[in-house]
């Protein structure tokens, strides 16, 4: 008699190791996403779209989850590729430490919100960035 799931693994376990997995690939995404902005003249927000159907691809393919929690985590994790790919297109090298900083991230938050609330362009971008969340939510989980 053979048995075939004898190497499962538990939903606590794929749930920690599509943190492992999602936390750098989403960070690598907002530095795709600052190369790739940097190739054109003019902001490529619909790109975020793209990253969040990818990161919610990679958490389906590693976690494999059916609960809420694999959806908060795919829309964190594109929360933090958008807050990644603005820091760098903005500061550049110094994004990093912008980053790391806890004021300097407060700061840099404010200023995001008030910069894509400031004219019908950017709040085009702010609901761009929302909707690319949100898919990020729906379809990080297998229904």
């Amino acid at each position: 008699m053979r048995i075939y799931n004898l190497n499962t693994q538990d939903e606590n376990k794929r749930f920690f190791l599509s943190i492992l997995v999602g936390l750098p690939a989403s960070v690598l995404f907002g530095y795709l996403f600052y190369l790739v902005s940097k190739w054109f003249a003019f902001r490529l927000d619909i790109f975020y779209v793209v990253i969040a159907y990818t990161i919610a691809l990679l958490l389906k393919k590693v976690g494999r989850g059916v609960t809420k929690k694999f959806s908060i985590l795919g829309a964190v994790l594109m929360l933090i590729t958008i807050l990644v790919g603005d820091a760098l297109l903005l500061y550049g090298n110094y994004a990093l430490h912008i980053l790391t900083s806890l004021t300097l991230l407060s700061r840099f938050i404010r200023l995001e919100v008030f910069s894509l609330t400031a004219n019908l362009n950017a709040l085009i971008g702010l609901l761009i960035r929302v909707s690319a969340i949100y898919e990020a939510y729906y379809y990080s989980v297998l229904f």
